[in-house]
């Protein structure tokens, strides 16, 4: 009994100094955390932070100065119209008139249109359908082949009364003998001018030849023809 007794007293004193570990390591441990902040002062500041936070926002929202968006939807006002401006016209005074000039429109054939062969086909579908008082082909830099193109279409539809060559002076042999057919064989021709033209001994037989084997012309205008000689004299004939 005293043994047992004995050793429950040592069991008792051992059982003290370990009490007085464990009551020492929590008061070295609540000394360790001492030296920190504690949990619960660390969630106060956040807190704090968040509710300045949320201040500051509140004064920005709050601020007068910044703009205000309207979610309201605006109606345009349709029967508003817009200014109409006001447009006059005036003149000048004291009776002048509010013309002072003109100026003549920009004559196409006044210096004359070049015309080729190909301009002489696409003629041809005209003059086989009208008949014209006067065809001016002054100044159209007219060849030989162009001319007789041209006189042949006139004498075989008989297109024209009078006819306009002047300032031609391209012209030979071939588009001048081509000209005398259409002079004798044109009963509606009465009217040629071959002002500026170039009119040779070589050309002016044949000009004679249907002049007097008859033709229906009262005018033929030869001036600056450079006639003179035997040309005037057959010309007389």
């Amino acid at each position: 009994m005293d043994s047992a007794g004995q050793n429950d007293k040592v069991t008792m004193s051992e059982l003290n100094e370990q009490v007085s570990d464990v009551i020492g390591e929590d008061e070295n441990s609540d000394s360790i955390q001492t030296d920190g902040p504690a949990p619960c002062d660390e969630i106060q500041e956040v807190n704090k932070l968040e509710n300045d936070v949320d201040d500051g926002v509140t004064e920005d929202v709050n601020n007068t100065d910044l703009p205000v968006l309207d979610s309201t939807p605006k109606v345009e006002d349709k029967s508003a119209s817009p200014a109409k401006i006001k447009r006059n016209v005036s003149f000048p005074g004291d009776g002048a008139p509010p013309v002072l000039g003109y100026m003549d429109p920009p004559d196409p054939w006044r210096n004359g249109e070049k015309l080729d062969i190909r301009h002489c086909e696409c003629l041809e579908e005209i003059l086989r359908r009208v008949q014209f008082r006067t065809i001016d082909l002054e100044a159209c830099h007219l060849d030989d082949e162009t001319a007789v193109a041209l006189f042949d279409m006139i004498e075989y539809y008989e297109s024209a009364c009078k006819v306009n060559i002047s300032f031609n002076k391209n012209i030979s042999f071939r588009g001048w003998q081509s000209c005398a057919r259409l002079i004798r064989k044109t009963p509606c021709l009465t009217h040629l001018d071959a002002r500026n033209c170039e009119i040779n001994e070589r050309v002016m037989p044949i000009m004679g030849r249907s002049l007097r084997m008859g033709c229906f012309l009262t005018t033929l205008h030869l001036e600056n023809t450079n006639l003179s000689g035997r040309p005037i004299i057959i010309l007389g004939k």
